[in-house]
C-alpha cells in the first residue's frame, strides 16, 4: 500500500516556473522515501496526460521543448529546455532530467519517455544514478527477440520460424534450406534490418506464395540490390488474428488491439487496399473474446523479465485459437496514432501514456479495470496509389456511434499505403452490442464508395490540380470529418 501524505501537514507549494528549488528541497526532506517522483522526458513526441489520477505522495515533472504539451492536466512542474533546431542533440534535456533526478533522490524516482530515441540515454542514465527502470540489456532483449528466439523458447513462447541468408549465397541453397528451417509456403521475405510486421510497415516485405515466387525474387534482387545484402524469410502466418497487447507489471494485460478478421491478415490487407476492422478489448471483453491471450501475455513476460519490470510494455503476436498463439515483438509504446487512438477511444479510459504512468504508483490491478461498457473499433481504409477526387458521405449506422476522419485531401496525391496509418479515411465506431456492431463494420465495409483516379501520369495530376483551382478557393477544401448528420 503506498503511503500517503499526513493529513495534519501542509505540502509546500510548487512554483510552475520551476524557480521553486528551495520549496521542492524541503518536500523532499519531509516525505523522504515515502514520496514517488515521475520525471517525464519529452523530445518530439505531443503528450497529453487528461482522465489521469494520481495519489497526494506523487508528483510529476515534465522536461520538454516547447510546445509538446497538448494538456497540462496532472503535471505538477514544467521545464521548459530548449534544444538545437534540427539536431539529434539530447544534453539539454538529459542534464535536466539528471539534475532533477539528484535534487529528488531522497524520493523514490522514476525517469519516463514515451519515444524510442530517448530509451538508450535513459537507460544509461537509470544505470548511472542507480534509478529503477529498463536497463539497456533489457532493451536489448526487446529488440532481439525475433532473431533471438532461444529466449522465449525457453518459456514456452511461440515465435515464427526464420531463415537469414546474404545474397552473396549460392540461391540453390537457399531453396534447400528451407523445408527443414521453415516447413514450406506461404512465407515472408524481408531485409535483415526490416520488419515483417504489418502494424509497423510493410516496406521491403513481400509474401512468397510458392518456389516460382521464390524464384523470380531471387533474380529481381540480384538485378537490384547489392549482392552482400542481407535478408530474412520467415514463416507466414494466415486464419488468425493480428494483436497488440497493452500491459503493465503490475496489473497484466490491459487492453487488446486486434484485426476481427480470420479470412485475411493485416497484411493482405494494407497489401492489396482493401478496408480492414481493427478493435481494442478491455480486460474482460478479451477473455470472452480470445480466451488464453491473457495466459499467453503473463507467460511472455516471466520469460523475457525473470527478474520483473517496471512500466508498460506492447506486445505485437499472432491468434489462431487459445493454445495457438505467436510472439512477434515486444516494445516499449504504441507502434501506430491508430493503437493509441483505440486505447483511448473508451470515455472511461485514460490515454495509454496515463495508464503507463499509473503504473509507476497503483497499488492493484483493480485500478486497471476500467469498466468499459462499450465496444470499440476501428475501420482502415489503406490509401493506393493515385489522387482521391471525392471525400464521399458515409452514412451513420442505426445503432453505433461513428466517427469519420479524412486523412487525405481531395485532389491530394496519394501512394501506396506502407502501414495502419496510411490510410484514405478512417471510421471510428462504438457500441455496447459487439454482435450488432460486427454488423454494421461489414455493412459500412460493403458500402464504401471512395473515388480515387489510380491511372494518374504527371500530366493527369497537373490537370486534375488545375480543375481545382478554377472552382474560386484560394486553396484546397479540407474536410478532416464528415459524415451525414
Amino acid at each position: 500500500m503506498l503511503a500517503q501524505a499526513p493529513q495534519s501537514v501542509d505540502l509546500p507549494s510548487i512554483e510552475s516556473n520551476g524557480n521553486g528549488s528551495g520549496s521542492f528541497d524541503e518536500m523532499a526532506t519531509m516525505y523522504g522515501g515515502r514520496m514517488k517522483t515521475i520525471i517525464i522526458v519529452l523530445y518530439k513526441y505531443r503528450l497529453s496526460l487528461f482522465k489521469m489520477q494520481k495519489p497526494s505522495n506523487v508528483r510529476v515533472f515534465v522536461v520538454t521543448p516547447p510546445r509538446l504539451l497538448a494538456d497540462e492536466t496532472g503535471i505538477d512542474v514544467i521545464y521548459q529546455v530548449e534544444t538545437p533546431v534540427g539536431d539529434q542533440d539530447l544534453s539539454p534535456l538529459l542534464q535536466k532530467t539528471r539534475e532533477l533526478a539528484q535534487t529528488f533522490s531522497t524520493t523514490q524516482v522514476r525517469v519516463v519517455a514515451f519515444e524510442q530515441t530517448l530509451q538508450h540515454p535513459l537507460a544509461k542514465m537509470r544505470y548511472e544514478m542507480d534509478i529503477e527502470g529498463f536497463t539497456h540489456e533489457q532493451l536489448d532483449v526487446l529488440s532481439r527477440i525475433r532473431e533471438a528466439s532461444q529466449l522465449t523458447r525457453r518459456g514456452g513462447i511461440a515465435t515464427p520460424k526464420q531463415l537469414s541468408f546474404s545474397g552473396s549465397c549460392r540461391p540453390a541453397s537457399w531453396m534447400e534450406s528451407l523445408p527443414g528451417q521453415i516447413g514450406g509456403f506461404p512465407l515472408y521475405v524481408r531485409p535483415a534490418s526490416g520488419s515483417a510486421d504489418a502494424g509497423k510497415s510493410i516496406v521491403g516485405v513481400t509474401r512468397l506464395v510458392s518456389e516460382d515466387d521464390l524464384r523470380m525474387w531471387i533474380r529481381r534482387i540480384y538485378s537490384a540490390c547489392s549482392p552482400s545484402s542481407d535478408w530474412v524469410l520467415e514463416e507466414c502466418y494466415e486464419d488468425g488474428l493480428d494483436f497488440v497487447v497493452m500491459c503493465t507489471a503490475i496489473s497484466g494485460l490491459v487492453y487488446c488491439i486486434s484485426t476481427v478478421d480470420y479470412d485475411r491478415t493485416m497484411f493482405e490487407s494494407i497489401s492489396t487496399g482493401k478496408p480492414y476492422a481493427i478493435q481494442a478489448y478491455s480486460i474482460d471483453q478479451t477473455r470472452d473474446m480470445m480466451p488464453g491471450l491473457e495466459s499467453f501475455v503473463n507467460q511472455t513476460t516471466k520469460a523475457l523479465f525473470a527478474n520483473n519490470y517496471s512500466g508498460a510494455l506492447f506486445i505485437r503476436g499472432f491468434y489462431k485459437g487459445h493454445n495457438d498463439i505467436f510472439l512477434l515483438g515486444v516494445e516499449l509504446q504504441p507502434s501506430s496514432e491508430t493503437i493509441r487512438s483505440l486505447i483511448a477511444m473508451p470515455k472511461e479510459s485514460p490515454g495509454w501514456e496515463s495508464i503507463a504512468l499509473m503504473s509507476f504508483f497503483a497499488t492493484d490491478a483493480s485500478e486497471f479495470d476500467f469498466d468499459c461498457t462499450s465496444f470499440n473499433a476501428v475501420i482502415n481504409v489503406p490509401s493506393t496509389e493515385g489522387i482521391l477526387m471525392h471525400q464521399t458521405m458515409i452514412a451513420k449506422r442505426r445503432t453505433s456511434l461513428m466517427r469519420v476522419a479524412w486523412r487525405v485531401a481531395e485532389g491530394a496525391e496519394i501512394k501506396d499505403s506502407d502501414g495502419i496509418d496510411g490510410n484514405v479515411v478512417q471510421i471510428f465506431m462504438s457500441n455496447s452490442d459487439n454482435g450488432r456492431m460486427a454488423e454494421e463494420i461489414k455493412d459500412v465495409v460493403s458500402r464504401l464508395d471512395i473515388p480515387i483516379d489510380r491511372n494518374t501520369l504527371n500530366e493527369r495530376a497537373a490537370a486534375c490540380r488545375k480543375q481545382l483551382s478554377r472552382l474560386g478557393a484560394a486553396r484546397e477544401f479540407v474536410r478532416s470529418c464528415t459524415t451525414t448528420d
